[in-house]
């Protein structure tokens, strides 16, 4: 007994100092693109060697060259002072028409006095679409000096000028460039697998970079209705004006793998009353293009709303985003506008291409369809322990992508009885496509995990490999009682007889047997003879 003692303490203590080398998990760093290359992310931006099928895509593009810009007029008219020719002040403003009088009682300039001609310029957000360089100003035909300027649409002139005089400012901005998969003009990325060799276009959207993500963002959508007045039909949308409101790809806000009704909120208003749609409504939401296609007919009386999170657009990053859905479903293959047929094994390809469609930068991963396996448990399901703290273990592994080395902690995890367990407490010991984990703790899981004695609870085992394949155990499959109550004995009754041949009760035979009955089952292999006496002499054997 005292070398059993000896050897359980010593395990106690390897289980600790494994314990306390238990890997945490790393930040996540998200990828650098370089220019002319595209790069496979996740949805946080960090770089991805493995996908998932039935999931959402993502890519990124870094192209100086994919920058455009426009030109674009702001007028300002004589109506716009009425104090008669005053001198107008230097500071004005191209996106709201805003200056600055010299004067006290001059009017500053309205709206109906102050007219722009610039083609998706954002003048009520100009830091959308900023100016690259300082606007050409004239006043009266005569071109000003123009002595500073924001890329935010305000400018100042080195002197004021008569207020009776026109004045125009010619301006060139920047704006989030788009390249439609769509267009055989403007597509630059193509996705392939090799399970779907004929692949998609897919469009790529100016956004801030990998790992900008806005929250809780809201657009206002405008109405193409296929029926008469506001009724929209099945095949109607609601799609963002132009794609041009700052607004960047919509992301799978839910976490099911997909961009649907799930991702956004659509709020119709009908007869003065504000609708929440279901989102089984919603048939499909392109998380490029914004197009939402209902299931079912919709009708508004005013203005409909959408909320949804995406990612951050931007109007001069040369960063591009796409999106595309990973299907297992074979109608996917071809070119459908619908994603791309993926399965088990294929490699994923994105290819960048230039104007002509000649390949500039290609990125590959690779698909894992399968989950890990978890294996070697102990406990063992349905068994029994008559200690309040056991020792938990089993095996982690997985010949696909793979188990992280960096995120284990959070990639495994274990529950007791409804409690998670702290990622700092299990160790983990890597082995061959994997790891051993191992939990042993100091304290009762009868006060801990509100764990009852001698009654089954359910303990839960949740392994994610690379690709985000994740394998739950749980229930049916981690029964496990803790007994500590030794059995007592319920009644002895003497004079019994037993058949030593059919192993049963009987009558013809002696009645020399003491019929014992305990208050809860028992393991019938700990049972001896030796165990018992009777009027102190031991039996010559024991049955149970």
């Amino acid at each position: 007994m005292k070398n059993k003692l000896k050897i359980l303490s010593i395990i106690t203590v390897m289980s600790l100092l494994v314990g306390a080398f238990g890997i945490l998990p790393a930040a996540a760093a998200t990828v650098s693109v370089a220019d002319n290359t595209a790069e496979w992310t996740n949805q946080d931006g960090e770089a991805v060697t493995h996908v998932k099928p039935d999931t959402v895509g993502v890519f990124w593009v870094n192209d100086s060259d994919l920058e455009t810009t426009k030109t674009g007029v702001a007028r300002w008219y004589p109506t716009a002072r009425k104090n008669g020719p005053a001198a107008v002040g230097a500071s004005w403003n191209i996106g709201t028409g805003g200056l600055a009088a010299t004067e006290t009682g001059q009017e500053v300039v309205t709206s109906s006095q102050h007219y722009i001609t610039a083609t998706h310029y954002n003048a009520s957000n100009a830091t959308k679409t900023p100016l690259t360089a300082a606007p050409t100003v004239k006043v009266g035909g005569v071109t000003k000096l123009v002595t500073g300027f924001d890329t935010d649409g305000q400018f100042t002139l080195g002197a004021a000028y008569p207020g009776y005089t026109t004045t125009t400012a010619t301006f060139t901005y920047h704006i989030q460039d788009l390249y439609y998969g769509t267009s055989t003009s403007l597509r630059r990325a193509k996705v392939t697998s090799t399970s779907d060799p004929s692949g998609e276009y897919i469009t790529i959207n100016e956004d801030f970079g990998p790992g900008a993500m806005g929250e809780g963002l809201d657009g206002t959508y405008r109405i193409h209705a296929t029926s008469t007045g506001n009724a929209i039909t099945g095949s109607g949308l609601i799609t963002s004006l132009d794609n041009v409101d700052g607004r960047g790809t919509i992301v799978d806000r839910d976490g099911n793998g997909t961009v649907d009704g799930g991702d956004v909120t659509v709020v119709i208003e009908y007869n003065n009353a504000d609708i929440t749609l279901a989102s089984s409504s919603i048939a499909s939401v392109n998380p490029s293009t914004g197009a939402i296609t209902f299931a079912t007919a919709q009708t508004t009386t005013a203005t409909t709303t959408v909320y949804y999170q995406s990612s951050v657009s931007s109007a001069t990053s040369d960063l591009y985003r796409g999106d595309l859905q990973l299907s297992s479903n074979a109608s996917a293959q071809g070119t459908n506008s619908d994603g791309i047929w993926v399965q088990d094994g294929d490699t994923v390809t994105i290819t960048y291409l230039n104007s002509s469609g000649t390949a500039i930068d290609t990125d590959t991963v690779t698909v894992d369809a399968v989950v890990p396996t978890i294996s070697n448990i102990s406990p063992a399901d349905g068994s029994t322990q008559n200690v309040v703290n056991p020792t938990v273990q089993f095996d982690v592994t997985d010949t696909g992508s793979g188990i992280s080395s960096t995120n284990v902690s959070t990639d495994i995890s274990i529950n007791i009885n409804g409690t998670d367990i702290t990622s700092t407490s299990p160790s983990f010991q890597a082995i061959t496509n994997g790891f051993r984990v191992i939990f042993a703790s100091g304290s009762s899981w009868v006060t801990s995990y509100s764990v009852a004695d001698s009654t089954a609870f359910t303990w839960t085992i949740v392994a994610t490999d690379v690709a985000k394949n994740t394998k739950r155990l749980h229930g049916s499959s981690l029964d496990l009682t803790i007994d500590t109550t030794k059995p007592t004995v319920s009644s002895a009754v003497t004079g019994t007889s037993w058949s030593t041949d059919t192993a049963a009760e009987g009558t013809a035979e002696s009645n020399t047997s003491v019929k014992v009955t305990l208050s809860e089952n028992i393991l019938s292999s700990s049972v001896q003879a030796t165990d018992f006496t009777v009027g102190g002499v031991a039996p010559t054997a024991a049955v149970v």
